[in-house]
């Protein structure tokens, strides 16, 4: 597993969630992110460059940081001019998981999963975001979440996806 330990906004330094991700893309076989941020939690990671697409089995498990309160992972997007999506889920990504996390401040999606991949398990995350909340094409498992959409009427976007397997127990407003 990638452990990330770092809240720093600049992407190159080992510890950072961009590092995490790609040295998780990098990897053989499916890959866990873990998180150990020191301080208290909720911890508020600023995205401030686009992050890199997933394109192999990863699982981002918020619930692994230490202390307080879920959820303990805030990814916001601190550059919304540069940052216009949060996780994009490309070829190669199918049976990721994103759980116990909140995405704040994308400009577009907050999370994307795209046709090409499938079964993304989408769980106990709050998504609260200036666009649309959730984009797929490809079929994806969504329960346990509150999803927001502050600026748009759209917070789950599912036209394009040829089939959804399970939607359930979410908030969506």
């Amino acid at each position: 597993p990638f452990l990330y330990t770092t809240n720093t906004t600049d992407p190159t330094i080992v510890g950072t969630f961009q590092w995490a991700v790609r040295e998780a893309n990098d990897a053989t076989g499916t890959s866990l992110i873990n998180f150990n941020i020191s301080g208290t939690a909720p911890q508020t990671i600023q995205i401030q460059y686009q992050l890199p697409n997933i394109s192999k089995q990863i699982t981002i498990d918020g619930t692994t940081q230490p202390g307080g309160t879920d959820p303990k992972i805030i990814i916001h997007s601190a550059n919304i001019v540069s940052v216009f999506n949060g996780l994009v889920f490309v070829n190669g990504s199918s049976l990721s998981i994103v759980k116990g996390i909140k995405l704040d401040g994308f400009l577009d999606y907050s999370i994307v999963v795209f046709g090409n991949s499938s079964n993304i398990f989408i769980e106990q995350n709050i998504i609260s975001n200036t666009g649309i909340g959730i984009s797929s094409g490809g079929a994806i498992y969504i329960s346990q979440n509150e999803i927001y959409s502050c600026n748009i009427a759209i917070t789950v976007d599912l036209k394009s996806s040829p089939t959804i397997q399970n939607i359930s127990s979410n908030v969506v407003s």
